[in-house]
C-alpha cells in the first residue's frame, strides 16, 4: 500500500521515584475530574524494558552491527496531554494533545519528543447530511526489522480529512470520504520513504435495523515519494495510484457477540514500471464473543496486499490470526492475553536467478490493568515477538524479542 509542556525532569528519576509518582497519583484521585468531562488533563510514566531494540537476527554480534555490546535497553516515557470534547447541539468538537518524552537508557542517541495531535469537528447540518472533518498529527520511531536503519529514524505523519453522510431513503445512506496524507522520515530507506497520498471514495451504505450495517465503497489513491526519481535500472518508481473496492459489513448478533469485517479488490498500478503492478484480495473478519460477565474472547483474521521493493520482490501478502480472551477478574482489575500467528508471503519478481521471501511471525501478549480509584488505572505487561525468514539470503530479516512494561496513568 502506499506509504500511523517540557517535561524532561521527570526523567531525573530512577525506579523508587518511579514507585513514588504512582503513589502520588493514587493520592490525587478524590479531586480528580470524571474521565468522560468535557476537559480533561492526563499524565502518565512508563518503564518498558525491550531485549532486542533493533531487532537482530539470533546469533549475531551487536558490536559489530550497532557498535554495543548490548541488544537491551530500559525506556522511560513521560506523558502530558489533554482531551476536550464539547458538545453544541448537534454538532460536536474533540481535541486531543500529548506531549510524550522517552528516554533510552543505553541507546541514548534513540531518544525522542513524541507530539501527537488529533482534532476533529462532528456535524450534522440537516436532519439528513452529517459528517466529520479531522486534522491529526503524530511521530514515532520507525520499526528497524524491515529498514535495518540502526540509527533514530523519526517519522513524523500528518493527516486531514472530511466525510460525508446523506440519508437518501428507508435504509440507505451515501456517503463519501476524501483524505490527504503526508509522511516525513529523518532517515529514508527504499521501503520507508518519506511520501504524499490522496484518497478518495465514494459509496452506499445499507442500514436495515439496528447494529447491522453493509457499505459498498470505491476508492481511488495516489501516492508519491519525495526523495526518489525513477529508477529505470532497478525498477524503482516514485509514484503509484492504486483502486480498491470495499465491502464492509457490521452485525451485532445479539447482546453477546458482533462480527464485523471487510471484503477488498486491490488493483495497484505504479506510475511508470508496470513490472511492479500487482493485483488481488485482502480484508479481515472480527467475532466478538461475551462468554459469561466477566469473560469474552475476540477472534480475528486479516488478509493484506503492500508494495515492497527488491530485485525479486514487489509486493507481500500477509496473512495474521488472533485470538484475544479477556478476563474481568474483579470490578477493579482485568487480565487480557492476545496470541497471534501470521505470514508475509513475497511475490512479484522483476529479476530471474533470485527466491521470494517467506516470513513467519509469532507473538504472545499477556497484561493486567487494575484501577484503584475512578481516574487512576496501573497497567503491565510481558511480550514475545518471533519472526524467521527464508531463504537463507533474508535471515537477516528474522529475530526474536521479549519486552516488559509497567505504567500507571491518571486522568484530571
Amino acid at each position: 500500500m502506499i506509504q500511523r509542556l517540557n517535561i524532561r525532569q521527570l526523567f531525573r528519576t530512577n525506579a523508587t521515584k518511579l514507585g513514588c509518582v504512582s503513589v502520588l497519583l493514587t493520592a490525587m484521585t478524590p479531586v480528580c475530574a470524571d474521565q468522560f468531562d468535557t476537559l480533561n488533563f492526563i499524565g502518565s510514566v512508563t518503564v518498558n524494558y525491550d531485549d532486542n531494540i533493533y531487532r537482530l537476527p539470533s546469533g549475531s554480534d551487536p558490536q559489530s552491527l550497532i557498535g554495543k555490546s548490548t541488544k537491551s535497553d530500559l525506556i522511560k516515557i513521560a506523558t502530558l496531554g489533554i482531551n476536550l470534547d464539547k458538545k453544541y447541539s448537534n454538532q460536536e468538537v474533540t481535541f486531543n494533545a500529548t506531549e510524550s518524552l522517552n528516554k533510552y537508557t543505553n541507546f541514548t542517541n534513540l531518544d525522542y519528543t513524541n507530539s501527537s495531535v488529533k482534532g476533529a469537528w462532528i456535524f450534522q447540518l440537516t436532519p439528513r447530511f452529517g459528517g466529520a472533518m479531522n486534522l491529526s498529527r503524530s511521530q514515532t520511531l520507525n520499526n528497524p526489522a524491515d529498514t535495518k536503519v540502526f540509527t533514530r529514524n523519526l517519522n513524523t505523519t500528518d493527516g486531514m480529512s472530511i466525510n460525508g453522510d446523506y440519508w437518501i431513503h428507508s435504509n440507505w445512506h451515501m456517503v463519501f470520504a476524501t483524505s490527504l496524507g503526508k509522511a516525513v522520515n529523518s532517515t529514508n530507506t527504499i521501503n520507508n520513504q518519506s511520501s504524499q497520498s490522496r484518497t478518495n471514495e465514494f459509496g452506499v451504505k445499507y442500514e436495515p435495523s439496528n447494529g447491522k450495517t453493509l457499505s459498498l465503497i470505491s476508492r481511488n489513491l495516489r501516492g508519491s515519494t519525495s526523495n526518489q526519481v525513477p529508477d529505470p535500472v532497478n525498477l524503482i518508481d516514485n509514484g503509484s495510484s492504486e483502486k480498491q473496492l470495499d465491502l464492509i459489513f457490521s452485525w451485532d448478533i445479539n447482546g453477546k457477540s458482533k462480527i464485523n469485517g471487510d471484503l477488498m479488490n486491490v488493483d495497484h498500478q505504479d506510475t511508470h514500471f508496470s513490472e511492479r503492478n500487482y493485483s488481488g484480495i485482502q480484508g479481515g473478519i472480527n467475532y466478538f464473543l461475551g462468554i459469561t460477565d466477566k469473560t469474552s474472547l475476540n477472534v480475528s483474521f486479516q488478509r493484506g496486499l503492500s508494495s515492497w521493493w527488491d530485485p525479486y520482490n514487489s509486493y507481500f501478502i500477509s496473512d495474521s490470526v488472533s485470538i484475544s480472551p479477556t478476563w474481568q477478574m474483579s470490578a477493579k482489575s482485568s487480565l487480557h492475553m492476545v496470541i497471534n500467528h501470521g505470514t508475509n508471503d513475497y511475490h512479484g519478481s522483476v529479476f530471474s536467478g533470485g527466491s521470494s521471501r517467506y516470513d513467519k511471525t509469532q507473538s504472545i501478549q499477556i497484561g493486567v490493568d487494575w484501577t484503584p480509584q475512578r481516574s487512576v488505572t496501573f497497567s503491565a505487561s510481558l511480550q514475545h515477538n518471533k519472526r524467521t525468514s527464508t531463504p537463507v539470503v533474508y535471515s537477516g530479516y528474522g529475530f526474536i524479542e521479549n519486552s516488559a512494561l509497567v505504567s500507571a496513568q491518571a486522568y484530571f
